[in-house]
């Protein structure tokens, strides 16, 4: 298990996002999954701080690097799959069926299995 506030819950979801296969679970407490975001409407006091440490986001470069660091842009992948993955699991114990493309919808109950071509 991997956990972490702040910048500590940005590296959370960091090592969620990219060694997800090594890791059981992941705690994030109140760390931004995208640093561009959070230094734009994070408090005007805080920014010059958070830019010190972070990079500064208005510097072209430093924005391309910020967002392609970011576990948000690079964990999409994943979290669709998680979400879809779950909404399975949720349709098997409820009978209710999923799509390949995440939609519910009612169907006749099924023996609790989803296969997995019916994701």
């Amino acid at each position: 298990m991997i956990t972490g506030g702040s910048y500590g819950g940005f590296m959370t979801l960091a090592v969620a996002t990219n060694y997800n296969e090594r890791i059981c679970c992941s705690v994030d407490v109140v760390g931004p999954s995208n640093l561009v975001t959070f230094l734009e409407h994070t408090s005007g006091y805080r920014q010059d701080l958070r830019r010190a440490e972070y990079g500064d986001e208005r510097d072209p470069k430093m924005r391309e690097f910020l967002e392609s660091i970011g576990p948000g842009e690079q964990g999409k992948e994943h979290y669709q799959a998680f979400v879809r993955d779950c909404w399975a699991e949720r349709s098997a114990s409820s009978g209710e069926r999923i799509g390949a493309d995440g939609a519910s919808g009612a169907a006749e109950r099924k023996s609790g299995v989803v296969a997995a071509g019916e994701r």
